[in-house]
């Protein structure tokens, strides 16, 4: 039923996302799950700064600036916030690790279908592409890089376009359900990934010439 499968990047075929800012919010000193909070609610304002940096309109460095207020504000005390944005990407980027299991799943699937990746990044990120087995998606939409971000409809239109796929006959997986709630918005199939095991066990019933 399905020609294609389209993954999100961070917390999909990487290992979990708050994981990494678990690590950042010790070295920060602040509460467990602080960071991520924030920022999961700067990513709910349509023109905050999360939207603009995501689309490749606000720096890096600007970016982390204004969050170190945030995170001082919320703390409600000054915080041992890192000066160097080079600093913070390898707290967080260094935190992360391939999630294989994923990454087997998405090769099997990629010999009989077609697999693209659609992920909301940051433009002075790129050079994760390099610890990842691209060669395993024949699209990657990167939303710094198209100026749109999920769960915009546009993106999706764009990544099934650049398939060469319906919407109806694409497979999108993400670990956020505002996302997945996008992709079903334009006639994809969303799944939300909760752990791996699930979401695997998902994709055998939806693609089940690639898993024999």
């Amino acid at each position: 039923m399905y020609e294609a499968a389209i993954f999100d990047f961070g917390g999909v075929v990487t290992t979990p996302i708050a994981d990494a800012f678990a690590r950042f919010d010790e070295a920060v000193g602040v509460e467990p799950g602080t960071v991520l909070r924030l920022m999961r609610e700067a990513r709910e304002e349509a023109s905050s700064d999360f939207h603009l940096l995501e689309t490749g309109e606000m720096s890096e460095a600007d970016f982390y600036a204004a969050l170190g207020v945030r995170v001082a504000a919320a703390a409600g005390r000054p915080v041992d916030w890192p000066a160097d944005t080079q600093t913070i990407r390898r707290v967080l980027l260094g935190s992360l690790r391939r999630n294989e299991e994923m990454l087997e799943a998405v090769a099997a699937i990629g010999r009989a279908h077609k697999v693209g990746m659609l992920t909301n990044n940051v433009r002075e990120w790129s050079r994760w592409r390099e610890y990842y087995p691209m060669e395993l998606f024949r699209v990657v939409v990167d939303s710094c890089e198209v100026g749109m971000r999920k769960p915009d409809p546009r993106i999706y239109r764009l990544t099934c376009e650049q398939l060469g796929v319906d919407p109806s006959r694409a497979v999108f997986v993400d670990d956020l359900q505002e996302n997945v709630a996008g992709a079903n918005a334009v006639g994809m199939r969303g799944v939300l990934f909760t752990t791996t095991g699930d979401t695997i066990a998902e994709l055998r019933v939806l693609f089940p010439a690639a898993f024999g």
